[in-house]
């Protein structure tokens, strides 16, 4: 694949994107009461870095996946597409935190991919916070949006 301006500001915004998300996931991990153990390994700086760097890969591959519907102009994308994405980078995140469990974590049996990713996915689509998280998705799709838009503009 050829590499165009537009390509690679979608995948900076992609990054931006994912670094954004992983402190409002932490935010919940580790600031929410409830839940019942944490899903995000941060147990030493390696599995921090190693978690933070599964975020911001998980951002730029939304990116690239969500890239023609947050581009689209159809009524059915503006309103499906971030929906959408909530889950599938779920899943892709929880992943991805599996794989750095098991690479350099020290508690393989504690964060499996069934505890991260139905924690997260719960807390992402059925809580009280899936409204928020859901604008959150809004506001994500719309700066995709302008960055997709004005990489596009010539002279630019």
């Amino acid at each position: 694949m050829r590499e165009t301006p537009n390509h690679r500001r979608l995948v900076v915004a992609g990054a931006l994107s994912g670094a954004a998300w992983f402190c409002l996931a932490l935010a919940f991990d580790k600031g929410v009461q409830d839940f019942n153990y944490p899903v995000i390994p941060f147990d030493d700086w390696r599995t921090r870095s190693a978690s933070f760097l599964a975020a911001v890969t998980t951002g730029v591959l939304i990116a690239l996946i969500f890239r023609s519907s947050w581009a689209s102009d159809s009524r059915w994308s503006r309103w499906l597409a971030p929906y959408l994405a909530i889950p599938v980078s779920v899943l892709i995140f929880s992943g991805f935190l599996r794989l750095v469990v098991l690479t350099i974590g020290d508690r393989p049996d504690i964060y499996t991919f069934d505890a991260i990713s139905g924690n997260l996915g719960a807390y992402a689509m059925i809580s009280i916070f899936a409204p928020v998280l859901y604008g959150a998705a809004q506001l994500n799709r719309l700066a995709m949006r302008a960055v997709l838009r004005s990489s596009s503009q010539p002279g630019v």
